[in-house]
């Protein structure tokens, strides 16, 4: 072949890929090929791709969705740029375009599972012609398990004669030449390679080769020249090697003039001086050091690298003739892998546990997924590869949610306060606080200050940005500079390629952040202090959570059902919320409410001629402006979201819970009557968006009714003739409710998730240390099965053993031991681990503790009472009157639950500090008390069981006696 670079495919059955990464790894930096076609990779959605993926490789995936085994991959060096085509249903392939040079190759990759359907070629065949791909460069490949045709001679067996014949007559119709004449299974040859006539005739060289499987590999080289892209090199500021005693000097220098400047200069020039100032500083006195981008693994070593390099200098061997020369390169290769083995167990086992001591950053970086973003879009039902196209796209994307104001100045009232909001004070020491606190490994915002920059210089740079914050809110004015965001797209789930499945996050400047810091404390205090904000709202304020809205929601429903009765919820979600905000609409607003004109004039410069840009790889799309929404990426920008719709609340007669933008509205049912009321409220809800401008997604807005009621009130919520969707469960702030507030649907779902997340970390750390593994579970999987257990915590021994069963699997994969002698539990004072149900408990007790002591944002006499301490000796002051159960449900809720063990503590213990409390309860509870708790609560319930069938029996004996 004429050419270095020519362009190589690989293809190769795996029959799992999983436990064969480094095997895999090592024959992909072997032969180096530009793509890897995979058959029988055996994967599932809970597996990532960066358990697999090999150094410098990109990713597509087609899992099969039911069933153990099948799936096809295909995997792209970083240098390729390629595009994903829409699939073919029904069948296990992926199509993808290849960019090389001035033409396009499109290759199509297949898995077909012995005893398939014919109808899986037929399809082939008609999309090959759907798309005509016959008529250019194309390349089929992949196992297609026809052991029974010879392809030379194109003779077709007795054995799946239809599907053997149906893949010839599409070779045939296609002009494609099968080029894999050697076996690759046993005596057959099952993986093929299929090439459009055009590439044939350009010439190819095609070798079988060692696999990874029972089945060998196919390598074909062909005749056309692959671009060769050269690593991007980036710069970054070394400040380890700084002259930091220069950089002093030019800051205390320049700052008397600086300060002289201020007086006279508005605050777009006196930023625009520091800017200069500190980029000056940069360029004279802060080396750089260059680093190369790739996508190597954390594991390689020096030696991996040398053998690798050795690897490459060498692969014209691995089409040599000479058997010698294929018995060395397979050597070479063999003796890879085992280095990769050993760099990746010491990596794991040694290195990682030095990191989680030494750089905890650096450990979680290693551990945690990475999620890549793909490499092309469809945008206008086209597919796009060019950087600046693509940011484009997004930038076009992302301003579509934007709206225009459309004039109107609705009505509204507030709680308004007597008195007006004071301006706010700027001191040097509060800048420099804050200069401390801020994260030197975040990149800069848009004005091109470095943190590391800034908190190095910290007692100089705190002067400098004191007068320009001083000189921003006297002049209400906000530096131009500070208006503009940098948005990176990062992937939330679905197709990669689409445009919609990405959000934005802001990166602003972080100057203006701490600046929007001191105004964001000023004005919350002040709101917290006149009780301005709602009380139902229970996002981004102090002392409240998704837990406190969800612990005041699940008791009011358990109140009502305890009660007999019922609870009509609606839930309702809304579009874009943050974005969708009237700047002009929002204005009016905080004019009444902060009663500041100076403060009102930065805030609305502060909204105006904001604009954003998209970054997507090197490449920046052109700005464009933001003509509505709080400023994503801001500090200040959850707060105003608040203020906007805290009048939501207003003349609505039913209950209602607000966390930011989630909403519900629930109303007890006794009658039709209060189902139109709520109804009605609804209606209102949807008046006041309307008015606001604001949006509800009808698709994710649904009712339920939480009874349990054999035939209980029926209608059908909605308004303008749009009817909601009624749902039997659903997931509210991570939580899932279901109609008879049981929490079995919630346990599976968590468990399936931490079994999930668990299955990663086994995979990703099965050869790490003890504290590796333990750390892992305690931050990754853990959290999943204690979210808002203060809320659902079971009381049924299934959903409790459930739970625990996910910690037993954890333990054994910490502890190694997974022989049937070995007891999880009683592993866990070794391992520093508690019980789940206890920790669930002691949970509960915490909560109780800061709502007692008015800590929480859950009002405590709202739903407690305290005992009268006169009625007996016993009495204490903070003894809780114990709450009447008629249902489970009710019974085992927080309140009813956790009050009663709250009582059985002692008066003194419950009278300490917070920190003090759960100090000393946690070691009680862990030793005797919980213990003794639940032994007292069984034996009652054995007892009540034993007094009840005694009843029972006797009654039948007495009627037995009647009969007779």
């Amino acid at each position: 072949l004429p050419y270095e670079n020519s362009f190589t495919l690989l293809n190769l059955n795996a029959r799992s890929i999983l436990p064969k990464s480094t095997e895999f790894a090592g024959i992909a930096t072997a032969y180096y090929p530009h793509v890897i076609c995979v058959t029988e990779t055996w994967l599932h959605d809970s597996v990532l791709d960066c358990e697999f993926t090999p150094p410098n490789y990109i990713v597509v995936r087609c899992d099969r969705s039911c069933g153990r085994g099948g799936g096809v991959a295909l995997f792209f060096r970083s240098d390729v740029r390629f595009s994903v085509l829409p699939g073919l249903p029904n069948t296990e392939s992926l199509w993808c375009k290849v960019y090389i040079d001035k033409f396009v190759l499109v290759i199509g990759a297949v898995y077909r599972a012995p005893g398939t359907s014919p109808q899986v070629i037929f399809d082939i065949h008609d999309y090959i012609l759907k798309h005509n791909f016959g008529g250019g460069k194309f390349i089929l490949t992949g196992d297609f398990n026809t052991p029974d045709v010879n392809w030379k001679t194109l003779m077709v067996g007795s054995r799946d004669k239809i599907i053997c014949d149906a893949l010839v007559d599409t070779a045939v119709s296609f002009d494609l030449d099968q080029v894999v004449s050697e076996c690759t299974r046993d005596n057959s040859t099952l993986d093929l390679v299929f090439l459009s006539n055009s590439i044939a005739k350009s010439g190819y060289e095609c070798k079988v080769v060692d696999g990874i499987s029972d089945h060998r590999a196919v390598v074909v080289t062909l005749n056309i020249r692959a671009l060769q892209v050269k690593p991007e090199i980036v710069t970054v500021l070394d400040f380890n090697r700084a002259n930091d005693e220069s950089i002093l000097d030019e800051l205390s220098f320049g700052f008397d003039d600086f300060e002289t400047f201020s007086r006279d200069y508005d605050v777009d020039v006196l930023l625009s001086k520091f800017c200069s100032l500190v980029n000056d500083c940069i360029k004279r006195f802060v080396p750089v050091k260059y680093k190369k981008t790739n996508q190597a693994q954390p594991w390689i070593t020096r030696e991996v690298l040398q053998l690798t390099r050795r690897l490459k200098r060498n692969r014209k061997l691995k089409l040599s003739d000479s058997p010698s020369d294929v018995k060395w390169f397979e050597s070479l290769k063999n003796r890879l892998v085992e280095t990769m083995t050993a760099a990746k167990y010491t990596y794991f086992n040694v290195t990682l546990t030095n990191f989680m001591k030494s750089n905890p950053a650096k450990f979680w970086r290693s551990i945690l997924p990475k999620n890549d973003i793909s490499r092309s879009f469809i945008i206008e039902d086209e597919c796009v590869t060019d950087p600046v196209d693509i940011s484009n796209g997004f930038n076009a994307h992302f301003q579509s949610v934007f709206t225009e104001d459309n004039g109107c100045e609705p009505s509204f009232s507030f709680n308004l306060p007597c008195s007006s909001l004071e301006n706010i004070p700027i001191s040097t020491s509060g800048v420099l606080h804050l200069l401390l606190n801020i994260d030197c490994k975040k990149s800069a915002g848009p004005d091109g200050v470095p943190n590391s920059f800034l908190r190095r210089y910290s007692l100089w740079t705190s002067r400098y940005l004191a007068l320009i914050f001083e000189k921003s809110l006297s002049s209400g004015r906000v530096p131009k500079l500070w208006k503009s965001a940098r948005v990176v797209p990062i992937f939330k789930s679905g197709n990669k390629q689409s445009l919609l499945n990405y959000r934005p996050i802001s990166l602003t400047s972080t100057c203006s952040k701490l600046l929007e810091h001191i105004v964001y404390s000023h004005v919350s205090e002040y709101l917290e202090c006149n009780s301005i904000i709602c009380p139902q709202q229970h996002g981004f304020r102090r002392h409240f959570s998704t837990i406190t809205q969800l612990l005041e929601f699940t008791h009011d429903i358990a109140t009502t059902l305890n009660n007999k009765g019922q609870v009509d919820a609606i839930f309702i979600d809304y579009s874009k919320a943050f974005d969708k905000v009237s700047h002009s609409k929002l204005l009016l607003k905080l004019k009444v409410i902060l009663k500041n004109p100076l403060l009102l004039d930065w805030i609305t410069d502060y909204l105006k001629d904001r604009s954003q840009f998209v970054s997507y790889g090197n490449a920046n799309s052109s700005e464009g402006t933001v003509s509505s929404g709080v400023p994503q990426g801001s500090v200040l920008g959850p707060l105003l979201f608040l203020l906007y719709i805290n009048d939501i609340v207003d003349n609505i007669p039913v209950k209602v819970r607000l966390y930011a933008d989630d909403c519900v509205l629930y109303n007890d049912i006794h009658s039709a009557n209060d189902q139109l009321l709520l109804n009605e409220s609804f209606a209102r809800f949807f008046n006041w968006t309307k008015q606001w401008q604001m949006e509800i997604n009808f698709e994710k807005s649904v009712f339920m009714k939480f009874t349990n009621k054999k035939s209980p009130f029926v209608f059908s919520y909605g308004i303008d003739e749009i009817v909601l969707r009624e749902v039997s469960d659903f997931k509210y702030l991570g939580i899932i409710f279901t109609s008879n507030l049981k929490w079995d649907r919630h346990v599976d779902y968590i468990c399936s998730r931490a079994l999930r997340k668990l299955g990663y970390v086994k995979r990703t750390l099965k050869n790490s240390s003890k504290e590796v593994k333990l750390t892992a579970f305690k931050t990754l999987v853990r959290p999943i099965l204690e979210y808002g257990s203060v809320v659902w915590d079971v009381h049924l021994k299934k959903d409790i053993n459930l739970i625990d069963s996910v910690q037993a699997k954890a333990i054994r994969f910490i502890s190694n031991r997974y022989d049937r002698h070995f007891s999880p539990s009683s592993a866990l004072p070794t391992l520093g681990l508690e019980s789940l149900s206890l920790r669930r408990t002691i949970e509960r007790l915490k909560l109780l503790h800061r709502i007692v002591n008015n800590v929480s944002g859950i009002e405590c006499m709202k739903y407690i009472s305290f005992s009268d301490i006169s009625r007996t000796r016993r009495s204490h002051p903070l003894n809780i009157v114990p709450f009447r159960s008629r249902v489970n449900c009710f019974k085992n809720s927080f309140f009813p639950r956790t009050v009663e063990l709250w009582n059985s503590i002692d008066g003194a213990t419950r009278m300490l500090q917070y920190d003090d409390f759960v100090k000393k309860n946690s070691r009680k509870l862990t030793s005797f008390d919980v213990w003794c708790f639940w032994r007292i609560i069984m034996l009652l319930n054995m007892f009540s069981f034993i007094v009840l069938s005694t009843h029972v029996f006797s009654c039948v004996i007495h009627s037995c006696n009647d009969l007779d």
